[in-house]
Parts: C-alpha cells; sequence; structure tokens
C-alpha cells in the first residue's frame, strides 16, 4: 500500500472500509490532494488533513441520510454525472497540488 496511489488506497477496503468511488474523489478534492499523488509521498500536515476532510464528508453524507441532492452545492459529486471526467466547482476547475 505504501507505493500505491492515494485514491487506490483510499478505496482499498483492506485498508480502509466504507470509501467508494465518488467518496475517495470528494474527500480527495477537499483535502486538496490528487489522485494520482503516491501515498508514502503524504505529509503528515496532508495525512491529518485527508483523515479530517475523510471524517468530515462521511459526517455529511450520513447527517443528511446520503440525500445526494441534499449534499452541499461545492462538492464535487454534483458534476460526476453532468461532465465525466470534467468535474468543476463554482464554474472552476479543481484546483489540486
Amino acid at each position: 500500500m505504501i507505493n500505491q496511489k492515494r485514491k487506490g488506497s483510499t478505496v482499498d477496503p483492506s485498508y480502509i472500509a466504507g470509501i467508494g468511488n465518488w467518496l475517495a474523489d470528494e474527500v480527495l478534492y477537499h483535502a486538496r490532494i490528487h489522485p494520482l499523488q503516491v501515498a508514502s509521498s503524504l505529509t503528515r500536515e496532508s495525512c491529518e488533513t485527508l483523515h479530517r476532510c475523510i471524517k468530515q464528508v462521511i459526517e455529511k453524507a450520513m447527517e443528511v441520510g446520503a440525500d445526494s441532492s441534499q449534499f452541499p452545492s461545492n462538492w464535487i459529486f454534483h458534476s460526476r454525472e453532468k461532465k465525466p471526467g470534467k468535474a468543476f466547482v463554482d464554474g472552476l476547475a479543481p484546483d489540486l497540488v
């Protein structure tokens, strides 16, 4: 897992259970971590941010009963179906890394 790309690590159920593809995308976006970044290259600060964002995104999804119509409007989740591979938030492409 050390040399796995970050997104691969977050969707690997042997590493952490319950994070699917869309949730991993959302968490990485909020943590400002590029999905192709190698997990072992993350700083301690990035790991702490990632942990915080995992908790925040999961807690919000649970709070609204996983009703996607109630997810915050700035979540990239809303762009997944509209523009596959081309997510935009508030008209801007996510600025990662």
